[in-house]
């Protein structure tokens, strides 16, 4: 259950117990945690969480920071996912449209100060949760073209980068130098930084170009 807590110091020292009786025992997580098994998938089901959009705030970042930590365990545990559709299409709205999502009325509590911390907070972690999408082949174009955008339309530095580092994550996961070149051969055909023959370089085109030379394989 402290698992699960709302707060993110508690929630960061379960992390750190968890790992500290992986050395302690020499049991990967994923074995420590196996008699929970059938808790967390309870726990991580649609029925629980969706609609996303209609849980608080905190309730949100607490479910995808936990997801996050998850399935980024070496070895990954990989019986808790979060791949369905409605989710995909709730975390895409969270990150396009942000003016919408603060008038829900499970927002309506919180004070300006802390809906601007949390909801980049938020950004990140629905970054990070469509990038896990990119294991089912049928999102597989989805989230590169998703990815795209972002670096393209979102004007938030932290949030490009960890896009960035997602999109990184994917090409060395699947160790496929065609994948990354075909992606940056054929998105960096789309940035329009030409305006009538005009260079038309702006800090966004520019950071974009930036993160595919990153990207590319040469």
């Amino acid at each position: 259950n402290y698992l699960f807590s709302p707060i993110s110091y508690i929630r960061n020292l379960i992390y750190d117990c968890l790992r500290q009786l992986s050395c302690l025992f020499q049991q990967p997580i994923i074995r420590l945690i196996e008699p929970f098994k059938n808790d967390l998938i309870k726990k991580f089901s649609s029925s629980n969480i969706l609609p996303f959009k209609n849980q608080s705030l905190i309730y949100q970042i607490t479910y995808l920071d936990i997801y996050i930590y998850f399935r980024t365990l070496e070895p990954k545990i990989t019986y808790i996912t979060l791949y369905d559709d409605d989710l995909f299409k709730e975390l895409t709205t969270f990150l396009f449209d942000e003016n919408d999502l603060i008038k829900s009325s499970s927002y309506r509590s919180l004070t300006q100060h802390q809906l601007t911390l949390n909801i980049l907070l938020l950004k990140k972690l629905s970054i990070r949760t469509l990038a896990e999408y990119y294991e089912q082949i049928e999102y597989r174009d989805r989230v590169l073209r998703l990815f795209y955008k972002i670096l393209t339309t979102i004007q938030s530095n932290e949030l490009q980068l960890i896009a960035y580092e997602s999109i990184e994550k994917i090409f060395n996961g699947h160790q496929n130098e065609q994948l990354r070149l075909r992606f940056v051969d054929l998105y960096i055909q789309k940035i329009p930084f030409h305006d009538y023959e005009k260079l038309n370089l702006t800090p966004q085109i520019a950071q974009t170009l930036f993160y595919l030379s990153k990207l590319s394989p040469n």
